[in-house]
Protein backbone atom coordinates (compact mmCIF):
# COMPACT_ATOMS: atom_id res chain seq x y z
CA UNK A 1 0.00 0.00 0.00
CA UNK A 2 1.09 3.53 -0.70
CA UNK A 3 1.63 5.86 2.27
CA UNK A 4 -1.65 7.68 1.60
CA UNK A 5 -3.53 4.36 1.47
CA UNK A 6 -2.02 3.19 4.77
CA UNK A 7 -2.92 6.51 6.40
CA UNK A 8 -6.51 6.29 5.12
CA UNK A 9 -6.83 2.66 6.24
CA UNK A 10 -5.50 3.46 9.72
CA UNK A 11 -7.91 6.40 10.07
CA UNK A 12 -10.82 4.21 8.96
CA UNK A 13 -9.97 1.48 11.49
CA UNK A 14 -9.72 4.04 14.30
CA UNK A 15 -13.03 5.64 13.28
CA UNK A 16 -14.81 2.26 13.12
CA UNK A 17 -13.47 1.14 16.51
CA UNK A 18 -14.51 4.46 18.08
CA UNK A 19 -18.05 3.96 16.70
CA UNK A 20 -18.14 0.41 18.10
CA UNK A 21 -17.10 1.60 21.55
CA UNK A 22 -19.58 4.50 21.51
CA UNK A 23 -22.42 2.10 20.64
CA UNK A 24 -21.53 -0.49 23.26
CA UNK A 25 -20.04 -3.06 20.89
CA UNK A 26 -21.20 -5.09 17.91
CA UNK A 27 -24.79 -6.23 17.50
CA UNK A 28 -23.49 -9.83 17.37
CA UNK A 29 -22.17 -9.67 20.96
CA UNK A 30 -23.50 -8.93 24.43
CA UNK A 31 -21.86 -7.17 27.39
CA UNK A 32 -21.42 -8.60 30.90
CA UNK A 33 -25.07 -7.82 31.65
CA UNK A 34 -26.40 -9.54 28.53
CA UNK A 35 -27.15 -6.31 26.70
CA UNK A 36 -26.42 -6.51 22.97
CA UNK A 37 -24.25 -3.86 21.35
CA UNK A 38 -25.83 -1.29 19.05
CA UNK A 39 -23.09 -1.15 16.39
CA UNK A 40 -24.71 -2.75 13.34
CA UNK A 41 -22.24 -5.03 11.58
CA UNK A 42 -22.28 -5.03 7.79
CA UNK A 43 -20.93 -8.58 7.31
CA UNK A 44 -21.72 -10.96 10.18
CA UNK A 45 -23.83 -13.93 11.22
CA UNK A 46 -26.76 -11.50 11.20
CA UNK A 47 -26.21 -10.69 7.52
CA UNK A 48 -25.05 -14.05 6.11
CA UNK A 49 -27.09 -14.94 3.04
CA UNK A 50 -28.44 -11.40 2.69
CA UNK A 51 -27.46 -9.05 -0.14
CA UNK A 52 -24.12 -7.25 0.20
CA UNK A 53 -24.71 -3.60 1.18
CA UNK A 54 -22.26 -2.48 -1.53
CA UNK A 55 -23.03 -4.57 -4.62
CA UNK A 56 -26.08 -6.70 -3.79
CA UNK A 57 -24.25 -10.03 -4.11
CA UNK A 58 -24.77 -12.65 -1.38
CA UNK A 59 -22.88 -12.38 1.91
CA UNK A 60 -21.06 -15.71 2.38
CA UNK A 61 -19.94 -17.48 5.55
CA UNK A 62 -16.93 -19.80 5.76
CA UNK A 63 -14.96 -21.45 8.54
CA UNK A 64 -11.54 -19.93 9.18
CA UNK A 65 -9.01 -20.77 11.91
CA UNK A 66 -11.63 -22.06 14.32
CA UNK A 67 -14.04 -19.21 13.69
CA UNK A 68 -16.12 -17.85 10.87
CA UNK A 69 -15.57 -15.15 8.29
CA UNK A 70 -18.24 -13.30 6.33
CA UNK A 71 -17.58 -11.71 2.96
CA UNK A 72 -18.99 -10.83 -0.44
CA UNK A 73 -17.22 -12.86 -3.14
CA UNK A 74 -18.10 -10.24 -5.76
CA UNK A 75 -16.55 -7.34 -3.83
CA UNK A 76 -13.44 -9.40 -2.93
CA UNK A 77 -12.62 -9.76 -6.64
CA UNK A 78 -12.60 -6.02 -7.25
Amino acid sequence: LADDDRTALFASVKRTLAQMVAKGGRDTEVDLFGTPGLYLTKLSRNTAGNPCPVCGGPVSKEAYLGGSIYYCANCQRQ
